[in-house]
């Protein structure tokens, strides 16, 4: 499965609903086209015969005849640095709902006390974002009065350092539920490809090199392999 940002928990809701006990695997869709492109920065899938969508869902069904097996692997670790959701977007940015819109971490802009948290992963992108503020140009391919114009995207910036919220299921195991930056927007709030609560905790995760990502899906397909 793979849906475009802002509806991929009804997406998986309604998955649930019609195929339930069927795992599913995917997520955002999360290509970036740059302005140049003539497509403002939006996010797409990809649909029949090479055409973009900004708006939709992918759906694949795989029906085996063989034994599968599933082996889920962390490919993050959580650190003990904690922050507090204290205030979200009061309205839609971008299409994103409000609820992926985080305005204020412990009472401070968002941007800004995750890259103090991070250790200044967002750095080149604050100051990308003050730069576009005091030159006067937008960004996000949006109009005067999109939210999203002039934001910068730091996909890549925070893949290895997320955030995550933390739940303990029946059997006391902690899982960390990602929920990835997107962007910066002007007013230093990030969007994220996953809804947010306020007053909700939330975790930094960390991984110190793109090396340790590839292992840990290598160690994913040979413990799958095993079991199968």
């Amino acid at each position: 499965m793979a849906a475009t940002p802002g509806f991929e928990e009804y997406v998986l809701e309604g998955l649930a609903k019609i195929f339930p006990g069927v795992p599913v695997f995917g997520g955002s869709a999360a290509h970036d086209l740059d302005g140049s492109t003539g497509n403002g920065g939006q996010l797409f899938v990809v649909g029949t015969e090479q055409v973009l969508h900004s708006d939709g869902v992918h759906l694949a069904a795989l029906f085996t005849s063989c034994h599968v097996a599933v082996s889920l692997a962390s490919l993050h670790r959580p650190t003990e640095r904690r922050m507090l959701v204290t205030k979200l977007g009061k309205e839609s940015a971008g299409g994103m709902d409000a609820s992926r819109t985080i305005e204020e971490l412990d009472h401070q802009p968002a941007a800004e006390r995750y890259n103090e948290l991070s250790g200044g992963k967002v750095s080149a992108a604050l100051a990308a974002l003050k730069e576009r503020s005091s030159s006067g140009r937008g960004g996000g391919g949006g109009g005067d009065d999109d939210p999203n114009a002039g934001a910068v995207n730091i996909h890549i910036d925070a893949a290895l350092a997320p955030l995550a919220r933390e739940s303990i299921d029946d059997h006391g195991t902690r899982h960390c539920q990602l929920i990835h930056p997107s962007a910066l927007l002007p007013n230093k709030a990030i969007t994220t490809f996953a809804e947010a609560k306020e007053q909700e905790e939330l975790v930094l995760l960390s991984v110190h090199s793109e090396g340790e990502l590839v292992n840990a899906v290598e160690g994913a397909c040979s413990a799958a392999v095993g079991w199968a």
